[in-house]
């Protein structure tokens, strides 16, 4: 795990949640994590489903008391807006009504809805709205109020493409003055040209945090050319039609050089089966 060049926002140091489970079993569901958050950009917390990322979340809006470790933030009352993954409108009441609830005054709620094309469902009941309308008003309600971290829980859950671009270019509005987002997601393809910072969670331990710049130098996603490519040199990384290796390692014949993606990587550095590419797994490709 590379060390971060910045003074973090927030950081947890040797981290450790668990939770009881039956016959007085526990589940470790953070173990020994440490990583930081850095300011003004978007950090993304990735990770498979029971990773340990909501939990860490939880944790650091002060939701979930920590069983071990350290968290220090940088300033002693930071300012934080929270959106959950599973929503929090209740069925009969409006954004407008919960704005108070929030700090969110009607104008800043009004201003964030135009921005997220919401606006003219902000006074219906949430029964009333679509999943993907609720989600877009609880966005403008946790985004309208000033803050110096956003938190954000699968924030694109239920946006058509068309609203995720809207979310998009407010996220990075946010960031350009001056606030920190800390994302939670699995659409890595969607957000991969908002994030700065990543920090990649697997089975509850930290399995690397880095610059998504430097992280994407480091590796090349290695596409077959002919319909039965060589093998794959062991320092390659096999992926369905597809491979990832180091960007210092050149491929060999039959194999072109493409820029990787964060989804590469991410199920590369994920992959509990590190088995040897076989010849019959690589796809021919298309057309």
């Amino acid at each position: 795990m590379s060390t971060p060049q910045f003074t973090p926002l927030v950081e947890v140091h040797e981290l450790q949640r668990f939770y009881r489970r039956p016959l007085r079993r526990r589940h470790i569901a953070l173990d020994r994590v440490t990583c930081a958050l850095r300011p003004g950009v978007v950090n993304a917390l990735l990770g498979h489903n029971g990773a340990g990322k909501t939990t860490l979340l939880r944790i650091l809006l002060g939701q979930l008391r920590l069983h071990g470790g350290q968290l220090r933030w940088r300033s002693p009352r930071p300012s934080c807006r929270y959106l959950p993954e599973n929503g929090f409108l209740e069925p009969s009441l409006s954004a407008t009504a919960w704005a108070p609830a929030l700090g969110t005054t009607q104008a800043q709620l009004a201003a964030m809805a135009n921005q997220l094309g919401v606006d003219h469902l902000r006074h219906r009941p949430a029964r009333t709205l679509s999943r993907g309308e609720r989600r877009r008003c609880e966005l403008a309600l946790v985004l309208a109020g000033p803050a110096e971290l956003y938190v954000l829980d699968e924030p694109a859950a239920g946006l058509d493409p068309l609203h995720l671009e809207y979310l998009k270019a407010v996220v990075a509005s946010l960031v350009q003055k001056g606030s920190t987002v800390l994302l939670s997601t699995h659409l890595l393809r969607e957000w991969e040209n908002s994030v700065g910072h990543v920090v990649l969670l697997h089975r509850g331990r930290v399995l690397l945090e880095e610059e998504l710049a430097a992280l994407l130098a480091r590796h090349r996603l290695w596409v077959p050319t002919t319909a039965s490519p060589p093998p794959l040199p062991r320092e390659a990384f096999p992926l369905p039609g597809r491979a990832v290796a180091p960007a210092h390692v050149p491929p060999p014949s039959g194999w072109s050089v493409q820029p990787a993606t964060l989804a590469d990587v991410f199920l590369k550095e994920t992959a509990d089966d590190r088995t040897p590419l076989r010849s019959s797994d690589v796809l021919p490709p298309r057309g």
